[in-house]
């Protein structure tokens, strides 16, 4: 029923695996290339100075007709034309080797580029291949509603979870500035004494408006995260969900504490920071489930 799309799938599929075989050995191939460039400079860099100190030597300057006279001067020049014809071939060889190593390089390029719509390929055959099974409406076909419905309440789970923690990160690092705020003043007015006090009180007076309204946000953020968190998918019976849901509740009712945040920041914190932690093994168990699901969804497309 499927022979085509199968046979396309399946060489498709092959094409894909030679593709993340490139991919991972492109980037070990550069580093070797670019050791070997490395390698190559230091011998020319090397040859290149040996031959500026033979053309010194063998130009006619006092300092090498001292040289010369001394007999020093030729037994010099003998040693650096050995060291050169020692490391002439070795230019040659590395040369070789790099210009090999970037024809290597250049080969797995060209193949991962003729490869690159691999995956899309796949996608599209699959997807093709789906539509058919769901248009027979056979046993195949219900199983895929199964899952893609199983799938569909895990994503808007994993949706939630995800918003109850960006609002819960998003408090903890208000919280947290409040608190610090807080504690600055504090030293302020504890260090200039009755001055300090006076400054302070000042200071409040100017910006209690300000500061008022950066509590009231506070507050909304506190009820917003225990909605999220009400609103979530618990398990009846799962003593974790239990726990997330009372610290939901705690949270929700301690926005009232806020006015004295200097001195309620931290257990607020605590809560916060405990219910963090439950959302985020609930949001890595759902990620799991939901790639389980594509996974089983995948291979009843593919052995249909």
């Amino acid at each position: 029923m499927y022979e085509q799309l199968n046979a396309q799938l399946a060489e498709a599929r092959v094409r894909i695996d030679r593709l993340a075989k490139l991919k991972a050995s492109l980037i070990p191939a550069r580093e070797r290339l670019i050791n070997q460039a490395h390698i190559v400079k230091g011998i020319e860099d090397c040859l290149a100075d040996v031959e500026d100190q033979i053309r010194s030597l063998e130009s006619f300057t006092l300092k090498g007709l001292m040289s010369s006279l001394t007999w020093k001067k030729e037994a010099k020049l003998d040693h650096l034309r050995e060291k050169m014809l020692e490391l002439m071939p070795q230019v040659e060889t590395g040369e070789q080797m790099l210009l090999e190593m970037e024809t290597a390089v250049k080969e797995i390029v060209a193949e991962i580029a003729s490869l690159g719509n691999s995956e899309e390929t796949y996608k599209t055959l699959r997807n093709q291949k789906c539509e058919q099974i769901l248009a027979e409406s056979g046993e195949p076909a219900a199983y895929l509603h199964e899952i893609a419905s199983q799938m569909n309440a895990a994503k808007n789970e994993r949706q939630s979870l995800r918003k109850s923690l960006q609002i819960a990160n998003s408090l903890i690092g208000r919280l947290r500035s409040m608190s610090k705020a807080s504690g600055r003043a504090k030293k302020k007015m504890l260090k200039h004494g009755g001055l300090g006090a006076i400054v302070g009180v000042a200071a409040n007076t100017v910006h209690r408006h300000a500061a008022e309204g950066v509590v009231h946000r506070a507050g909304d953020g506190l009820s917003e995260l225990a909605r999220s968190i009400e609103n979530l998918k618990l398990l009846h019976g799962s003593e974790r969900d239990a726990e997330l849901a009372r610290l939901g509740v705690m949270i929700g009712h301690s926005h009232a504490d806020l006015s004295g945040v200097s001195t309620t920041a931290s257990s607020i914190l605590d809560l916060i920071c405990l219910a963090t932690g439950l959302l985020q093994t609930k949001l890595d168990e759902v990620e799991s489930t939901v790639a389980s699901l594509e996974a089983q969804r995948i291979e009843l497309i593919e052995n249909a």
